[in-house]
C-alpha cells in the first residue's frame, strides 16, 4: 500500500539532489572561469519569478526555472541577476558563482 508512494517520494528526492549546488561539477563553472571578475561586479538579488522575468529580457528565452543570468558590456561592467532564496537546491551564492563564471567567458553552452 505504501510501496509505491514510497518509490514515487524516493525518485523525486533523488532527482531533486540532482540540481545545481556548492560541489556539482556540472553548476559550476570550469577552473579557467572560476575566479574573481576582473571588471566592475553588480550582482542584483531578486525574488526568483523577478529572476525569471529579468532573465527572459536578458535571453531571449522565458523558463520559469530560471536561477540568473548575466550580462556584460566591452566596458567590462558585468551585471548578474541571482535568485536572493535557494531555488531548486542552488543558494544564491551558488548561482552567483555560476554567473561569474559566464562573466568571465563561459558560454552560456557551458561549454569547458
Amino acid at each position: 500500500m505504501y510501496t509505491i508512494p514510497l518509490m514515487i517520494l524516493f525518485i523525486l528526492a533523488s532527482l531533486v539532489s540532482a540540481f545545481a549546488g556548492i560541489n556539482d561539477p556540472t553548476w559550476n563553472p570550469p577552473a579557467r572561469f572560476d575566479h574573481k571578475y576582473s571588471g566592475h561586479l553588480v550582482t542584483h538579488y531578486l525574488p526568483q519569478k523577478q529572476v525569471a522575468l529579468v532573465c527572459a529580457t536578458v535571453t531571449g528565452q522565458f523558463s520559469y526555472k530560471e536561477h540568473g543570468c548575466s550580462t556584460g558590456d566591452v566596458s567590462g561592467v558585468c551585471n548578474i541577476y541571482v535568485s536572493n532564496k535557494t531555488f531548486m537546491r542552488a543558494t544564491p551564492k551558488a548561482i552567483r558563482r555560476h554567473e561569474i563564471g559566464h562573466c568571465n567567458g563561459w558560454t552560456k553552452n557551458h561549454e569547458n
